[in-house]
């Protein structure tokens, strides 16, 4: 079982191993799970699927979290029947794991699941950066320089909310030009890698992600410079070095083999970012 590694700012959390894997423990677990103004017959399975899908991906719900059919239709003021067929969706995307017709729970991430999703992120991102960076247009290069204006603004320095809309559009950039199939694998991978994050970031101290501020830095300069090869170095080492400071706060004994694969298809001399476990 895998040893889980807890720092004393964590107060309001409380996380539990269970097989091997991370689970957050909250008073209402299902407190993110509210009417709106599509509910009751009205709303659709869709409906349903994409309300349940944010609050997962965002961290609202937490890992372990127990979904039943009754108190998700009761929160969110719908029958049990869109509740169901949503449910199913989400198990077929590994978001949830159990029986729909019963009782389901928000998956547990583990090491493996954070080091897939994180190989995978800098295969696919990288592809799309390099697409990206040879037809960028000089409105792509001014809009990536805002961005990382917008990242260092003092609010932004303060609150990590008001940072990650620019950090977000900041990445969303760098692959724009790659093919719309391409963009719609990565948004998955994105938001799967942005829910570690999320559901870690009160472990970190106050400012922790001002750490990557040289590194945006030089990815836009390499953007600009339509050096493809330099982006997709470097935004891999940037996404490895992410990948690592989750894996190594929550298991440090673990072996990140997708994360350095990865790195070694992009950057064969460069993958030293992954040199630590």
């Amino acid at each position: 079982m895998l040893e889980i590694v807890r720092k004393p700012t964590m107060e309001k959390r409380s996380p539990l191993k269970q097989n091997g894997a991370m689970t957050v423990v909250d008073g209402d677990d299902l407190a993110c799970l509210k009417p709106s103004s599509g509910s009751g017959a009205r709303r659709t399975a869709l409906d349903v699927l994409e309300h349940l899908r944010g609050c997962l991906l965002s961290g609202a719900l937490k890992p372990g979290t127990v979904l039943s059919q009754v108190d998700v239709a009761r929160r969110l003021d719908v029958s049990r029947t869109p509740v169901r067929e949503a449910l199913r969706m989400l198990q077929q995307e590994g978001l949830v794991e159990g029986e729909p017709n019963f009782r389901c729970r928000v998956v547990s991430f583990t090491p493996e699941l954070i080091d897939s999703a994180y190989g995978e992120r800098i295969l696919l991102e990288t592809l799309a950066a390099q697409i990206t960076t040879k037809v960028a247009t000089t409105d792509d290069h001014l809009v990536v320089k805002r961005r990382i204006d917008d990242m260092n603004s003092a609010q932004a320095h303060a609150d990590f909310n008001v940072w990650q809309v620019p950090h977000k559009a900041f990445h969303a950039t760098l692959i724009s030009r790659a093919p719309t199939p391409l963009q719609q694998a990565l948004e998955d991978r994105i938001a799967r890698t942005q829910r570690y994050r999320s559901l870690l970031k009160s472990r970190y101290p106050d400012g922790w992600w001002r750490r990557g501020e040289i590194e945006h830095q030089a990815i836009a300069e390499l953007f600009v410079m339509r050096d493809m090869e330099g982006v997709v170095r470097q935004l891999g080492r940037h996404l490895a070095r992410s990948a690592l400071e989750i894996l190594t706060d929550i298991a440090p004994e673990y072996d990140p083999v997708c994360v350095r694969a990865s790195l070694a298809l992009i950057s064969p001399q460069g993958n030293g970012a992954a040199q630590t476990g």
